[in-house]
């Protein structure tokens, strides 16, 4: 009912008419008091100046999404059933605009599909999107707030949740529509954030980790994440072998031992994604 929760909008560095539209529709708008660059930080402020009010749990989503009308109750079935921390099913609004939102809706479909729906079933968490996603307010205090320092908040808070022994619950009823990138350039730049953040949390987190793999309480959830964020470098470090081998291919004139490499590390990294 609409009486049980209340929509708020925190504009972060907003150059459009996003607060104004959000109050004409009947939201509140929360203006940060404090410099904030990233969306960590905005979450960190928010959730402190709403910790008073007692709300159970949160849901976060970003500004230009579309949410299903049954969101909520579904969020509400699974905190009902034991959920702290959840994620929703994720889809592109603008899947036929371009050939990039085309890209992006294979890749959250690939991702609910292929990562989040069998880690559901196998008691593992989901992928923590930074949007479409509820946390209980008891989970955040345990956690002592939303206290993210890298590019990716919502990466680094999974992780933080994991070293706690708490995983993200995966709730297909519970649907966001998410607006995605027309360009490639702008694509760039985010999947340049992602990566680069990514890195960080890996960096930040990994010892602490390995420690909750061998001693923790929740050795598969936590081995599970780490190999999530050691994505990137891996990717990297997977390019050396590979340009090494074209290098010498192309000096040896051997065209078809070249043809052999690319596809067996195509096959390799299909390989790797699937186990």
């Amino acid at each position: 009912p609409e009486s049980l929760y209340d929509l708020y909008i925190i504009p972060n560095n907003c150059t459009d008419g996003t607060a104004e539209a959000a109050r004409r529709a009947g939201a509140k708008v929360m203006v940060c008091t404090v410099p904030v660059r990233t969306k960590g930080q905005v979450l960190k402020w928010a959730f402190q100046q709403l910790e008073p009010m007692a709300y159970d749990a949160y849901c976060i989503f970003d500004a230009d999404n579309l949410v299903d009308p049954n969101f909520l109750a579904r969020m509400n079935d699974a905190f009902c059933a034991g959920a702290r921390l959840a994620k929703g099913l994720q889809k592109a609004s603008n899947p036929d605009e371009t050939w990039i939102t085309g890209c992006y809706d294979l890749y959250v479909e690939n991702f609910n599909l292929l990562y989040s729906r069998p880690r559901g079933r196998l008691g593992l968490s989901a992928k923590l999107i930074g949007t479409g996603f509820a946390v209980s307010r008891s989970l955040l205090n345990e956690a002592g707030g939303f206290t993210t320092v890298t590019l990716t908040e919502d990466t680094e808070f999974a992780v933080q949740c994991a070293l706690l022994g708490e995983k993200v619950w995966w709730v297909p009823e519970a649907v966001t529509y998410d607006e995605e990138p027309l360009s490639f350039r702008v694509s760039m730049v985010q999947r340049r954030r992602w990566s680069s953040g990514v890195m960080q949390t890996f960096q930040v987190y990994l010892p602490r980790l390995l420690k909750a793999i061998f001693t923790g309480g929740r050795p598969l959830l936590c081995f599970d994440i780490t190999m999530l964020i050691a994505g990137p470098a891996m990717q990297v470090l997977g390019l050396i072998p590979g340009v090494y081998v074209l290098w010498q291919t192309i000096a040896a004139g051997n065209w078809l031992a070249l043809g052999i490499s690319v596809v067996s590390f195509w096959v390799g990294m299909m390989a790797t994604a699937l186990f």
